[in-house]
């Protein structure tokens, strides 16, 4: 189906190799982040950290050059109030003057890779158009704009609901201070806890009964991936945040064929 066939063109793109250098870029930032506050002790998570770290990690993850980078940030800003609520007139002229410019410097950004090819993601996937039954322009436009616009907003919530969380449970994070073996299983409970995104939105294809509803074909159904992560029925005490829970997947990530397409990055 298409929609798994533009996903295949990512594979090469989400590679171990890919995740390492991704990994080194985005440690050393974290570290600058923090030793910059350090001398004061103290540090606005948002502005200091969150909002930097995942914006400079993707430019350097897709090829954008850090002159770049503000320019990019203002677009997703824009692009990002499209999933705020309500859509009001002015909203809507922001969210389109974003996209536009967005969609704009990546068509610029495909036109530099074809002229000078690099191995990064825009470099990747502009080598699979190359093959046989590779992305259309449109298509690798398509990609290359949800890699961008998916992974920042994203990113800076898991931060920030993750460190929130963590001022909330001192004796959690205490936990994880006193043995950084909890780390791993520390960040799926946030993620499992406080979601960055809370609802995923499907359209039927076909006219559905569930749980008593009708839901007619083309109608939006949101489905609540909080309500999933707290399932008693799946988790014990699913209220409780606990950082030595028990590893078992969420649906933070959502699931099936829209599972996260940047889940390695993340």
């Amino acid at each position: 189906q298409p929609h798994a066939r533009l996903r295949g063109f990512v594979g090469p793109v989400f590679s171990p190799r890919q995740m390492e250098r991704l990994r080194a870029v985005a440690r050393e930032r974290a570290h600058a982040l923090i030793d910059a506050r350090a001398g004061d002790g103290t540090m606005e998570i948002l502005r200091d950290f969150a909002g930097d770290l995942p914006l400079f990690a993707m430019c350097r993850f897709i090829g954008i050059d850090d002159a770049d980078r503000a320019r990019i940030g203002a677009f997703l800003v824009g692009t990002e109030e499209g999933f705020t609520s309500p859509m009001t007139p002015a909203r809507r002229r922001r969210v389109e003057t974003a996209i536009t410019a967005l969609n704009d410097f990546v068509r610029d950004l495909i036109e530099r890779r074809r002229a000078e090819p690099r191995e990064d993601v825009v470099g990747l996937l502009v080598a699979e158009q190359a093959k046989p039954g590779g992305p259309s322009d449109e298509e690798l436009l398509s990609l290359i704009v949800n890699i961008v616009g998916g992974s920042v907003g994203s990113t800076r919530a898991a931060f920030a609901n993750a460190i929130l969380e963590l001022a909330r449970h001192p004796d959690q994070a205490r936990l994880i201070r006193d043995d950084s073996a909890m780390i791993p299983r520390a960040v799926e409970e946030c993620l499992r806890y406080h979601p960055p995104f809370r609802f995923g939105r499907r359209v039927a294809k076909q006219p559905v009964s569930l749980f008593g509803l009708e839901v007619a074909q083309g109608q939006s159904i949101f489905i609540p991936r909080q309500a999933v992560n707290r399932d008693s029925a799946r988790f014990e005490d699913p209220d409780r945040f606990d950082v030595t829970r028990p590893e078992r997947r969420h649906r933070s990530f959502s699931f099936g064929a829209h599972f996260c397409l940047g889940h390695a990055v993340a």
